[in-house]
């Protein structure tokens, strides 16, 4: 069974540590190593650069992000010790009707937190059209998924075909003038 899980996963880690290293830099082994990159991880690297207002790419910025990404960390432990703690005296509380109801709404917060993070700009630079660089391999993805195959199974595959897909599709809009790199003013 381990093996199986294996082959599936690996593609999707292998291609995690080539999109998120350059975000996290110096915290990347601490940050694959407590988990939840995406969900926690990146958005707090994003906003510690964004509150320090730093370039990223840079020593200050990466000092930011590795610090912010150990804390978070550090809260995440604790809180999950507190929880561990806490799981049979709060049994009753936690499968009460309004809990239950307030469970359907997280994943659809933290997807809105990723969203208006692509959205914004942090630092100094700011690019427009972002978008449109993955408008083409969202569209590749939905066609293979409806006429192809159901791309589930074999996600972390086509993220190590996406990636490059994406790369791509913004070198050529940005050569193209459809995707432009505006410097702000401090």
């Amino acid at each position: 069974a381990a093996i199986g899980i294996t082959f599936m996963f690996l593609p999707i880690l292998i291609s995690e540590v080539f999109m998120f290293t350059p975000i996290v830099g110096s915290g990347t082994y601490i940050t694959f190593i407590t988990g939840n990159v995406m969900n926690i991880k990146i958005p707090i690297a994003h906003n510690a650069q964004s509150i320090m207002n730093t370039t990223k790419g840079t020593e200050s910025s990466d000092v930011i992000t590795t610090l912010a990404i150990s804390v978070s960390a550090m809260v995440t432990t604790t809180t999950m010790g507190i929880g561990v703690l806490l799981l049979v005296p709060l049994e009753p509380f936690m499968s009460s009707a309004p809990i239950q109801t307030a469970s359907g709404y997280v994943l659809p917060a933290l997807f809105g937190a990723l969203v208006v993070g692509l959205l914004s700009t942090s630092g100094k630079v700011k690019v427009k059209g972002k978008v449109k660089a993955g408008i083409l391999p969202f569209f590749v993805l939905l066609l293979v998924n409806i006429f192809i195959i159901n791309t589930y199974q074999y996600s972390g595959i086509l993220l190590l075909v996406m990636i490059p897909l994406t790369i791509l599709c913004a070198r050529f809009l940005y050569h193209r003038k459809m995707i432009s790199i505006e410097i702000l003013d401090a």
